[in-house]
């Protein structure tokens, strides 16, 4: 059976405040809809050109692993440092063997109180990569989102090795509600004047159901260069079918960072070519900001 491949993008979007929920949500969700297509195979993750940044997928102790083994799963993970300087102590790093969906969880909950998996803006310790899930036909047969590329990061062991840049740990923090605007629809198909098609869908991804006030991370991507999404006509489309679903739908969004995550060359002109984040500017209004990485340009706007 064909191994899954990991293989790792521009690590500029780890830099991102939301890189680790996109973490553990889509590679949570990757495994529950590929458990049964990869088991006996193995998940080969390469850092090309980033040996010095190289670092283990999970962090799963002993006891987590031989959990696993008694699980039953035989899918390993593998990390290949890809050469360099600096790495684990091992060129290969057999970090935890595969559990089934359900132990995956509880592995995740142990190795989230140890790394904050969650909750904390990525530093030099942890990084990004995309899950190529074509190579795995049954996998990708049993969830065509898998077809596009999902985002997840991987965090520094807690012992054995320093990564570049000190061995601080995650600071755990209360992260804002993340509402993802990526599979209802495929954002590439949504036309870029269509704000009812996208209201709806803003509707649909579950904020209608958040109540109270549900401040977050709005996070939209594309993986495609020449995706309508890039346009300026699509950013101020994006812009007011926000505003139109905040005001119709009476969401109490006090401020929330709208997330356009682009894993393609962005346009060197256009709106995506006029940085203008301001840093650790506090929310007054119900302000959006839309950012593109990994550059970090944005337009930011109030409703």
């Amino acid at each position: 059976m064909s191994p899954l491949v990991v293989r790792a993008s521009s690590w500029e979007h780890a830099r991102a405040p939301h890189a680790q929920l996109l973490a553990e949500h889509a590679f949570v969700r990757a495994v529950e809809v590929c458990a049964p297509a990869i088991e006996g195979s193995s998940i080969d993750v390469d850092v090309p050109g980033a040996a010095q940044h190289t670092c283990w997928l999970c962090d799963a102790s002993p006891v987590d692993v031989a959990h696993a083994a008694k699980d039953g799963v035989r899918a390993a993970i593998r990390v290949d440092s890809g050469g360099g300087a600096t790495r684990p102590p091992d060129d290969d790093i057999a970090c935890a063997l595969l559990p089934s969906a359900q132990l995956l969880v509880s592995l995740g909950e142990r190795a989230r109180k140890r790394t904050c998996l969650r909750g904390r803006r990525v530093a030099d310790d942890c990084y990004d990569v995309t899950l190529e899930a074509d190579k795995v036909e049954e996998c990708a047969a049993r969830s065509p989102v898998l077809h596009e590329l999902a985002h997840f990061a991987i965090v520094a062991p807690t012992s054995g090795w320093t990564p570049p840049g000190g061995a601080e740990k995650c600071v755990p923090s209360t992260r804002r509600r993340e509402v993802r605007l990526r599979e209802v629809p495929p954002w590439d198909e949504v036309h870029a004047g269509d704000a009812e098609a996208a209201a709806e869908a803003f509707e649909a991804i579950g904020v209608a159901s958040a109540g109270g006030e549900a401040d977050g991370d709005v996070v939209l991507e594309t993986w495609r260069a020449d995706s309508p999404l890039l346009s300026p006509d699509a950013l101020e489309s994006a812009i007011g079918w926000i505003r139109r679903a905040v005001k119709e739908h009476k969401r109490s969004w006090s401020c929330a960072t709208f997330w356009c995550v682009v894993n393609a060359p962005l346009p060197t002109s256009g709106a995506f070519a006029r940085p203008t984040c301001t840093s650790g500017e506090e929310c007054t209004r119900r302000c959006f900001t839309l950012v593109a990485l990994p550059d970090e340009a944005c337009i930011a706007f109030c409703v």
